[in-house]
């Protein structure tokens, strides 16, 4: 029996992944009309919007191949839907897919670089200050800063995570200790969350000014930024517009064309479904990964069998990434161990 639910969460949750990769070259427009007009300049614009998204850079546009592709905007349409707010409302929007294929074609053919599926989730530590008052933004906060940052997180294709701030998170983290930006705090607080990253940031407005100082972490790597700006939306544009090309510009890679191999994966301690579900989920959003099969389960050992494009050490570096996921051996060339560490 437990087998059976551990493979049926599994089958769960790659649905849900393949869904949230799929994001990557899906976007929505803001329309006046369902005209043939108005929707081929929003499948233009929407088409921009992914390969951005795709390369961390806003200039995309002046590539002369991009350029010339983004004219015929409509071969590269996978579907699109039309969507309002609520039924009584006169705005529509267009939530257009690309086919993933033809657009990472197109990238590889004007010869710039992009960045796949390997997208690190970040959970979000960020202290706004203002009149005096000071919030920490977490997923229950009311007002204009969490839903502006989901919507630039799901335009720039950045899996943000905001903390519950609930009694658990409360009793480990103030307002003192982000404005501090104690990072060994917020790591050790951040852990229930499982991130790969975290972003630290603090915001606050003086003289009419609004000033902020970042850190992103993500494995051994660090970036520290400070942004100024008229306005806390400003800001925040600019931060996560800043943190798309930092990672870009890190992870992209200008061809696909490196064998697929079959590697053989011994993973224990994934003692519950929870584990196996955020293992399954770690390892899809590794941008080599292409399929991952349950072979069986043993006790609270799992074995895999998955799909990747490169080599055994090209997944060995990348798998790195993934903090619960510690590496023990290898048999040979095809077969690693690892241990999943809670």
């Amino acid at each position: 029996m437990r087998i059976i639910i551990t493979i049926l969460l599994f089958l769960t949750y790659a649905t849900s992944l393949y869904a949230a990769t799929t994001s990557l070259y899906q976007t929505e427009v803001a329309v006046n009309s369902q005209s043939d007009d108005e929707r081929a300049r929003a499948v233009k614009e929407g088409l921009n919007h992914v390969l951005v998204k795709l390369t961390g850079n806003a200039q995309v546009d002046a590539n002369k191949i991009i350029k010339a592709a983004l004219e015929k905007a409509d071969y590269y349409v996978q579907e699109y839907s039309y969507s309002t707010p609520d039924v009584s409302s006169y705005q529509y929007s267009l939530v257009i897919t690309y086919d993933a294929n033809d657009v990472n074609s197109l990238l590889k053919k004007s010869g710039l670089s992009y960045w796949g599926g390997e997208r690190p989730s970040l959970l979000v530590w960020l202290l706004v200050s203002q009149k005096g008052q000071s919030e920490i933004i977490s997923n229950e906060s009311v007002g204009e800063t969490l839903p502006q940052m989901k919507q630039l997180g799901v335009q720039y294709g950045l899996p943000l995570i905001f903390p519950m701030m609930d009694v658990a998170d409360m009793s480990q983290v103030s307002p003192d200790e982000i404005n501090a930006m104690n990072v060994s705090l917020l790591e050790e607080a951040g852990k229930r969350y499982a991130p790969q990253g975290l972003l630290i940031g603090r915001i606050k407005e003086q003289d009419k000014q609004w000033l902020s100082d970042w850190q992103l972490i993500i494995a051994k790597s660090t970036w520290n930024f400070k942004m100024t700006g008229q306005s806390a939306h400003i800001i925040i544009t600019d931060v996560l517009k800043n943190i798309n090309q930092i990672l870009a510009k890190q992870n992209a890679s200008k061809k696909n064309d490196e064998p697929l191999i079959w590697l053989q994966l011994e993973i224990t301690h994934v003692a519950r479904p929870e584990d196996l579900s955020l293992l399954m989920q770690s390892l899809k959003q590794l941008s080599l990964v292409q399929q991952i099969k349950l072979s069986q389960v043993v006790g609270d050992r799992i074995d895999l069998a998955i799909e990747i494009r490169g080599s055994s050490s090209s997944f060995l570096q990348s798998a790195q990434m993934i903090q619960k996921l510690l590496f023990v051996s290898q048999e040979d060339i095809n077969k690693l161990k690892y241990e999943w560490v809670r």
